[in-house]
């Protein structure tokens, strides 16, 4: 069995690749972050977990896994996996979560994960955020800088067998070739010509409607763009650098 993660900064191609990857007869990839599993050391801590876990099938309105009385991240995953196999009949699991830190990866790399990073052209990532997540220019820039420096602009510490980069612009442009490499990366087939399922949906409801699938997605033209993207870049804005102090002001006053 191969259990994977794609992972990557919002609207840069993560559920494009999650869904097809999801849609597979021998895998499921789903919108969940695996690190939820973990050791639990009381009872608060056990029905925290139960609540967060149930709330995501009472959302979806189907039945999930039972992991009640189960107080270690390991035999958590094991069940929470086993049920989806067992319900999809697939061999092989995968998650989806954006904006893991370096942090995160290295821990799901440690627990046997391979890590797909989705990037995409920081100009369209930046853009889309902007017209689909949050208007706020300032605010956006400050926190996809964040991210990009968190991870070292992607440029990561770790063996390359254990995680995989790839470019958003090459999988829409050489499908193909692209899923054949991510194909070896995760050591299973991968069928490119499948109807779309997102998620938990996975043989449920067929998925089109998300702009990731469209590489000519219609966005507006925004003053002063070129300000906030090389500020995402890491180059140095005054009043963006004043935002960014700010900003860590007002986390270290809480």
């Amino acid at each position: 069995m191969s259990k994977f993660i794609v992972t990557g900064y919002t609207r840069s191609g993560t559920t494009y690749l999650a869904s097809i990857l999801n849609s597979q007869k021998t895998s499921f990839c789903f919108e969940f972050n695996p690190l939820t599993f973990r050791d639990l050391k009381s009872d608060i801590e056990e029905n925290y977990f139960n609540s967060r876990i149930n709330s995501i099938f009472i959302n979806l309105g189907m039945e999930g896994p039972n992991l009640r009385n189960i107080l270690d991240y390991k035999t958590q995953e094991e069940t929470f996996i086993n049920f989806f196999h067992t319900k999809h009949n697939t061999l092989h699991a995968g998650f989806k979560k954006t904006l893991l830190s370096f942090k995160d990866i290295k821990n799901l790399i440690q627990r046997g994960y391979k890590v797909i990073i989705i990037k995409r052209n920081i100009e369209d990532t930046f853009k889309s955020n902007i017209a689909r997540m949050d208007l706020n220019m300032s605010r956006v820039s400050l926190h996809f800088r964040n991210y990009l420096e968190e991870i070292n602009y992607y440029k990561l510490n770790l063996p390359e067998t254990s995680f995989k980069l790839v470019d958003y612009e090459n999988l829409i442009e050489d499908k193909k070739n692209q899923l054949l490499d991510i194909s070896n990366f995760v050591n299973f087939e991968i069928d490119q010509n499948v109807d779309l399922y997102h998620s938990f949906n996975k043989g449920r409801y067929i998925f089109k409607n998300n702009s990731s699938f469209d590489n000519k997605s219609s966005l507006p033209i925004f003053e002063n763009l070129q300000k906030y993207i090389n500020f995402v870049e890491g180059k140095f804005d005054y009043s963006l650098s004043l935002y960014q102090i700010f900003n860590k002001l007002k986390k270290l006053l809480r």
